[in-house]
């Protein structure tokens, strides 16, 4: 089995477990909550990849970083990944569990990378076709990239729609390099 799908096994088992529980709510902000906190603290980051540290000290610290902050049922999740020595793998777990809860939520997240920062009448513009076109709440993030030249790019899921000047010129080297 796949890493992406063993993590997405984690992720589902939580998620589904949340529901039976009633505590979806719950469950996602704390989720939220701690891949926030990875990305921001450095050490917390490097502290969830390090087996190098007794289990006895990890313990205590997972204990003085979560247990009182997090809802009852993450706090037995993050004991199974971390008796798993999963640890390493709780960006990921968050970022599956968050994609099934906006899911669940007719939500679906849209990455666009421009060439010049989207004025908001755009970007709501593109929203609005690619909820039309998904039936589908659409939750945006856009980013500037210069090195496309000049369009965009939309990410949705595992797709990628390019209409930049730089996708362009790629596709045309494909062509002319036969």
């Amino acid at each position: 089995m796949g890493l992406k799908r063993v993590q997405r096994a984690y992720a589902n088992t939580l998620f589904d477990m949340a529901i039976e529980n009633n505590c979806l709510q719950a469950v996602q902000e704390d989720m939220q909550g701690m891949a926030s906190a990875i990305r921001s603290v450095s050490e917390l980051a490097k502290f969830i990849k390090d087996y190098s540290i007794s289990r006895k000290k990890r313990m205590k610290c997972l204990q003085a970083i979560f247990e009182k902050k997090v809802h009852p049922l993450t706090w037995h999740f993050l004991l199974l990944v971390e008796r798993r020595r999963r640890m390493g793998w709780l960006t990921e777990l968050c970022s599956i569990f968050n994609e099934l809860y906006l899911q669940r939520n007719g939500i679906i997240r849209v990455y666009m990378h421009s060439a010049f920062l989207l004025d908001k009448q755009d970007q709501l513009e593109i929203e609005k076709k690619i909820e039309a076109k998904m039936g589908l709440n659409v939750r945006s993030e856009v980013t500037v990239h210069p090195e496309l030249i000049g369009g965009f790019t939309i990410i949705i899921g595992d797709l990628l729609y390019d209409w930049s000047i730089a996708g362009c010129l790629k596709r045309l080297r494909k062509i002319f390099a036969v």
